[in-house]
């Protein structure tokens, strides 16, 4: 099994040895080598950030003595519908827990696209190992039975896309970044809709924020290819960093005793 990034020891999963909240901790995840790619961009541009630490700019409801910093931890995955299946789960279960999860995957040429929403069916293509995703009814592939009975067929994220967008381009003044409603029913969408309702599954009620990154392949010239290696891990810590502060909004918001602030 991938192994987390090492993480760093907390009095108790809320609060660090001072008393203050401890730091907002985000999980990244990319995918391994498969097919054509042996070496996986995802991985390639997420590997960039492991074990870093981010300073989140001090929430407008809470002290700048309480401003908290942003942990990521990272996660290897494999390119397979049963790997997904065991690994994403229980990471929303973690102690302590992370407050928002952020998987990154290789998309088409061109854009770096930020998805909207992942699916609950349609999965007909074979993974790293030649497998099917799992059998739902007649031929249908997906996600099914109880576990999911209560999910719709397109699960969105909670996460502000077009504010993280608008954000994104005036932050780094990239020009090929978009939204997308497609993530393609792989392995992508396979793992965003696993992690979405994973999270809602953990917490109905404040489920932790839950995003998926496209990136394009690496090479082909710069209509297809327009970033490097450091430039997307430099677009993926952006948008860690603005999914982070708004979680140090939100608790702080919580802590007021108001409800999420969006």
């Amino acid at each position: 099994m991938p192994a987390i990034t090492p993480q760093k020891p907390l009095v108790n999963e809320h609060r660090n040895h001072d008393g203050y909240e401890r730091p907002v901790r985000i999980l990244l995840t990319g995918f391994e080598p498969f097919r054509q790619y042996k070496e996986n961009p995802s991985w390639m541009a997420v590997s960039k950030l492991t074990g870093k630490t981010l300073t989140s700019p001090p929430s407008p409801l809470a002290s700048s003595e309480h401003s908290r910093p942003i942990e990521i931890h990272t996660l290897k995955v494999p390119v397979t519908y049963t790997a997904v299946s065991s690994l994403i789960p229980p990471l929303h279960s973690a102690s302590p827990p992370f407050d928002a999860v952020v998987h990154v995957g290789v998309g088409l040429p061109g854009a770096v696209k930020l998805e909207r929403l992942a699916h609950k069916e349609g999965y007909d293509k074979l993974d790293a190992e030649n497998q099917l995703a799992p059998e739902v009814c007649h031929g249908v592939r997906g996600f099914g039975g109880e576990a999911f009975e209560d999910f719709a067929l397109e699960e969105r994220s909670s996460v502000d896309i077009d504010g993280l967008l608008a954000y994104m381009k005036e932050e780094l003044a990239v020009e090929h970044l978009k939204f997308s409603e497609d993530p393609g029913r792989y392995l992508c969408d396979f793992i965003y809709y696993t992690s979405l309702t994973s999270a809602r599954k953990a917490n109905p009620k404040r489920p932790i924020p839950v995003l998926f990154i496209h990136v394009p392949p690496l090479g082909g010239g710069a209509a297809q290819s327009p970033y490097d290696v450091p430039e997307l891990a430099r677009i993926i810590e952006a948008a860690v960093r603005w999914v982070g502060r708004k979680e140090v909004v939100k608790t702080a918001g919580w802590a007021n005793g108001g409800d999420a602030v969006s």
